[in-house]
């Protein structure tokens, strides 16, 4: 048990005077109630948070949109989906309508987001939608550039990847209730 005083979390505090009690106790528990690296510990964690911020903002600022929702509705579309289309538009014509079966997003986005950003640097301005073919609900990211490309990729990867975490931890829920219906029975079998 790491020795946490009052007069420690003083001496954190006049250091890092922005932190609360709580955030220079919780500090003190991780550095194992040493005060240096507590007060180095709440100065990265402010550090990280301002650079978080600053992100979230720049992302917002680039799709005219709350990232996060716009994370929340891909999350949802590709949860709830076996297909999703990536639809670039110019002009309201159809440059590429492009499908990604959920297995195979996170493989098939790196090229396509390389073909667009060529395509893109070259002809000029896009529009690119993400639509789910089931159900026919669209996410309009809006008109793209470079920047909002690469924002993209990193979001849709990003996505891709806690999508494909859900399912694999499905898929070892699945197995483990089975592992245990197995064992269970084994075990009713050996009673009786």
């Amino acid at each position: 048990m790491t020795d946490v005083t009052l007069e420690k979390i003083d001496q954190v505090l006049e250091r890092v005077p922005s932190a609360s009690y709580a955030q220079a106790k919780e500090a003190l528990i991780i550095s194992n109630g040493n005060i240096v690296d507590a007060i180095i510990y709440l100065e990265q964690s402010k550090k990280t948070a301002k650079v978080k911020t600053k992100a979230k903002a720049k992302m917002e600022n680039a799709l005219g949109k709350d990232a996060e929702e716009l994370k929340c509705q891909l999350k949802e579309m590709l949860k709830r989906s076996n297909v999703i289309r990536i639809i670039v538009e110019k002009d309201n014509k159809t440059i590429m309508n492009i499908p990604l079966t959920v297995g195979v997003v996170g493989l098939a986005l790196g090229p396509l987001v390389t073909l667009v950003g060529l395509s893109a640097a070259v002809i000029g301005k896009f529009n690119i939608k993400v639509e789910n073919e089931e159900d026919k609900t669209v996410v309009d990211l809006g008109e793209l550039n470079e920047e909002k490309l690469n924002m993209l990729k990193n979001m849709l990867t990003n996505t891709a990847k806690e999508v494909t975490d859900v399912v694999k931890e499905n898929k070892k829920d699945e197995k483990d209730i089975t592992d245990e219906l197995i064992k269970e029975e084994t075990e009713n079998e050996l009673r009786d």
